[in-house]
């Protein structure tokens, strides 16, 4: 199985690149999303060349009904997750960025390349990227019996550095609909080299969001994932939803997330609160850009 679709990610990876060979002389859309991430998940914008950004997710902690709302004051008395990164265009189509998380003090870093844009004459009725993401786990692991061993049940565990690291590939197709309305949708294969025992070490999901324009300026965000594996009996898919506005060289959002993790290796792995029983997050997201001469 895996075989097979590494097979296809490299066929729709070259074909795709010399379809954008035939594209180069249209005319492209522009803006399909503001930025290079949505809320939580990636969007097939990169930063604009000569450009960086530098951006803060936070998530204040959950609360599970009105009176929690009020008495937690909106989740601000519990404790907080937050990430900073930083990005910088390498090219129009390229860029590298650098992250770091508070909950499992996580560093990342990641990549994205813009293989397709879309066309205003639709002769490329999509924008495609492909993106990369590695991150490290750097805080203490949690102690283990002396009797504890690997699911082979007779080597006996320890803890190794590559142990802290996981991966997360993805490609991401986007169209713009409208002035107001863009959708896209991602293939995701994250892969963790230390899971619990009876877990896969890889797990595949597939995002689905979107962006609706309610002003000049303002637009509402939604984003939901429909993870295929790896999930408990109590999972429930990830969701969230932001309304953010925009400015020239900068970006606020108002985040309502089912998550308090900020790294997409740990939103896809990890249970959500049930949102369906009232249980939530509040948030916000700060994006800044900045251009080199």
């Amino acid at each position: 199985m895996l075989s097979k679709l590494y097979v296809f990610i490299v066929f729709l990876f070259w074909g795709s690149i010399m379809f954008a060979q035939d594209l180069s002389q249209k005319e492209f859309v522009s803006q399909t999303f503001s930025h290079w991430q949505l809320i939580n998940c990636q969007t097939t914008e990169v930063i604009p060349a000569k450009g960086m950004e530098f951006r803060i997710q936070h998530r204040f902690g959950a609360v599970d009904s009105f009176d929690d709302l009020y008495y937690q004051f909106l989740g601000l008395d519990l404790p907080a997750n937050i990430r900073y990164s930083f990005g910088g265009a390498l090219s129009d189509k390229l860029y590298i960025g650098i992250g770091r998380a508070k909950y499992g003090k996580i560093y990342d870093f990641e990549m994205k390349y813009k293989i397709l844009r879309q066309t205003k004459d639709d002769s490329s009725p999509i924008s495609l990227a492909a993106y990369f993401n590695t991150s490290a786990y750097t805080t203490s692991f949690p102690s283990v019996p002396e009797n504890y061993y690997f699911e082979d049940s007779t080597t006996v565990f320890e803890y190794k550095l590559d142990h802290r690291l996981s991966y997360n590939t993805q490609f991401i197709i986007a169209r713009k609909f409208s002035n107001k309305l863009s959708l896209q949708l991602a293939t995701v294969f994250i892969y963790q080299n230390l899971v619990p025992v009876g877990k896969d070490n890889y797990t595949f999901a597939i995002p689905v969001s979107g962006r609706y324009k309610v002003g000049v300026t303002s637009s509402i965000l939604f984003e939901f994932i429909h993870v295929i594996n790896n999930k408990s009996e109590n999972h429930v898919p990830p969701f969230s939803l932001a309304y953010e506005i925009v400015s020239t060289g900068h970006a606020f959002q108002i985040v309502l997330s089912s998550t308090q993790n900020l790294t997409e290796q740990e939103i896809y792995t990890s249970d959500s609160y049930d949102y369906l029983d009232g249980k939530f997050l509040f948030g916000f997201n700060i994006k800044r850009n900045f251009w080199r001469k």
